[in-house]
């Protein structure tokens, strides 16, 4: 079924067009303000929450369990009602609620600042100051409201796929254009949105049930879906309360497995393939359990024709009706979301690897989840879920097939990508195996680089008169040339003194 997501902050005209849109494609419709009020029915503090978001206080401890309650809430019911079928959603960006559904049509109406002073000057009979005073106080809240409800520091009315302005168009004219553009390929459902679709409603069906437990609700889960299987992953501090996990999950409908973890964040690590050995292996492990955290794997699927690779928009029919058979069978560890792409000659042995990655990731202790996608990057930017905490993202060996200017191009893209998305590092698989990993010449590198400090210190400590002289000569050139002295010496020492510091902290393991 079809999704269409209209933000249109507190406008009175982008109501009417949601609506005026929904009742011509002949879609039901569901606006930001009848989730709240089913979401105090379900018993969450929207109001509180509301205020303590725009009025910028920091969230407690309580009020951050409220806001992952309310996301799973409005996930679920969003999905649910699309299930039903086709939906005209309208509010505050409600496609950030649905990651990973890429058919989804992200519109963004916009009316000019005049324009919308007069409509509240109407609507709420109020001088033209006041009125001007209330329009930048509300946009600023949902803004707020926006950035903080779905981590995001940057711009978060960007990624629309139109944007439309009613001052220059009417709301008839405008919905009638959008219908037949909702009718594109790109924005109908396939089997792989219908699957990642489940997918949500599962992992929101199961945080609200953890959220409602008397046993569970103290504690902060993240919580992921994949054909039945839930992954439930928890901070440290949770263990008391986390254990009953389990008890709670299994009784929901549509779990068929279950694996629970303990981390403080995830690390993913985005790859074509996956290998259970290796140095990259064992520096991605290394780095997981020196930081308490769960491994994601994000398993890129190439596809045979270019339509299905970067930043690709658009693909003949042909193409689009492909569809995949899950990576495992249902009962193990499925491979995440269903990509639309054919699939390579080598992708059985391919996918045997990645289930054997994920089996070791589990009897570790340190699995996350694992999801398998189009090397497309909106289909990989839509499918990172924001409210997980990441601490590191490592990527390596993607777009195999590629030439190599193209693959290093390629490369950077998604890694740029991803770091807009993800407020976390973004590495490759050698920047990780230099930061985690010891060799055996680091220990006389260590004793050369803490030589080298110490004498600096016996020099400059132990003849302060002889230093102090020589930085405040009397002659202008030699003042010249103490300046430049001090130019090399300070990012001299500092370099070597950082390189000690962080060679000791990697043998603490505090990278």
């Amino acid at each position: 079924m079809q999704l269409v997501s209209v933000s249109r902050g507190e406008q009175e005209r982008g109501k009417e067009f949601a609506r005026t849109l929904a009742k011509k494609l002949a879609f039901q419709c569901l606006s930001q303000e009848e989730v709240a009020e089913l979401a105090i029915d379900e018993g969450i503090a929207v109001g509180k929450l509301e205020t303590s978001v725009v009025k910028k206080r920091h969230l407690t401890e309580r009020q951050i369990l409220e806001k992952e309650h309310y996301l799973a809430f409005f996930t679920r019911v969003l999905c649910e009602r699309v299930r039903e079928g086709n939906l005209v959603f309208h509010g505050r960006a409600g496609h950030l609620a649905v990651p990973g559904l890429t058919h989804v049509l992200r519109i963004r109406t916009q009316i000019e600042p005049a324009t919308h002073v007069e409509e509240v000057m109407h609507r709420l009979s109020l001088d033209r100051a006041k009125a001007r005073e209330y329009v930048e106080m509300v946009d600023e809240d949902i803004t707020r409201w926006v950035r903080t409800m779905y981590n995001i520091s940057g711009d978060p009315w960007a990624g629309y796929d139109l944007a439309v302005n009613l001052d220059r168009v009417e709301v008839g004219g405008a919905t009638t254009t959008l219908c037949g553009f909702a009718q594109l390929p790109e924005f109908q459902a396939t089997p792989a949105t219908d699957n990642a679709l489940d997918n949500l409603l599962l992992a929101a069906r199961v945080r609200i049930a953890l959220a409602r437990d008397e046993r569970t609700w103290a504690a902060n889960f993240s919580v992921r879906a994949d054909a039945g299987h839930v992954t439930v992953s928890y901070l440290p501090r949770d263990m008391i309360v986390g254990v009953r996990a389990p008890d709670v999950v299994q009784l929901v409908a549509g779990v068929t497995n279950l694996t629970c973890s303990v981390s403080s964040s995830n690390i993913l690590w985005v790859q074509e393939r996956f290998r259970a050995e290796g140095p990259t292996f064992e520096a991605v492990v290394k780095a997981a359990n020196n930081w308490h955290s769960a491994i994601e794997l994000m398993k890129l699927v190439p596809a045979i024709s270019e339509s299905s690779t970067v930043d690709s928009a658009a693909g003949d029919d042909e193409n689009r009706a492909v569809t995949q058979t899950p990576l495992f069978t249902v009962g193990q560890v499925d491979g995440g979301i269903e990509a639309d792409v054919e699939r390579r000659s080598d992708g059985i042995s391919d996918d045997r690897d990645f289930k054997k990655m994920f089996g070791e990731l589990n009897a570790r202790g340190i699995a996350g989840s694992a999801s398998r996608l189009p090397a497309n990057m909106r289909r990989i930017r839509s499918a990172v879920n924001r409210s997980t905490p990441y601490s590191l993202v490592v990527v390596d060996e993607v777009f195999l097939d590629d030439a190599p200017a193209a693959r290093i191009r390629k490369t950077r893209e998604l890694v740029g990508r991803l770091g807009d998305v993800i407020q976390a590092p973004v590495v490759s698989a050698a920047d990780l195996l230099q930061l985690v990993s010891t060799r055996p010449g680091d220990t006389v590198k260590v004793f050369g680089l803490a030589t080298a400090v110490v004498a600096f210190m016996v020099v400059v400590f132990g003849h302060q008169r002889e230093v102090l002289e020589f930085f405040a000569p009397a002659s202008p050139l030699s003042k010249v040339f103490a300046a430049a002295a001090l130019l090399v010496i300070v990012p001299l020492f500092a370099a070597v003194y950082g390189s000690l510091t962080t060679a000791i902290l990697k043998r603490f393991h505090l990278e």
